[in-house]
């Protein structure tokens, strides 16, 4: 019983995300070419997707009506970084339930 709910509550989370990710959508800009065009930079927000090898920096980017979000993942060897990547998205529609 208790492998079937947690079967649903899977389910239903994974249709959330898609929604979610559904609003964002992939832009060919760089971070600095959305700052060079007047969008305001928030403060990163730091996620740590595993205590020592990767770490993601999503900022947030925002020009009057328009919304960008760039992230950052840096994942690390020994205190070396051994990968690096950062993508862009433009939102797309406002988010709704």
């Amino acid at each position: 019983m208790k492998l079937v709910g947690l079967a649903v509550i899977a389910s239903s989370l994974a249709t959330v995300a898609f929604a979610y990710e559904d609003q964002w959508q992939p832009s060919s800009k760089t971070l600095s070419a959305y700052v060079a065009e007047g969008y305001a930079l928030s403060q990163p927000v730091v996620l740590h997707l595993s205590p020592f090898d990767r770490v993601q920096y999503r900022y947030y980017l925002i020009k009057g009506q328009a919304i960008a979000q760039c992230t950052e993942d840096v994942t690390t060897r020994k205190a070396i970084v051994v990968d690096k990547v950062l993508a862009c998205a433009d939102l797309a529609t406002p988010f709704q339930k």
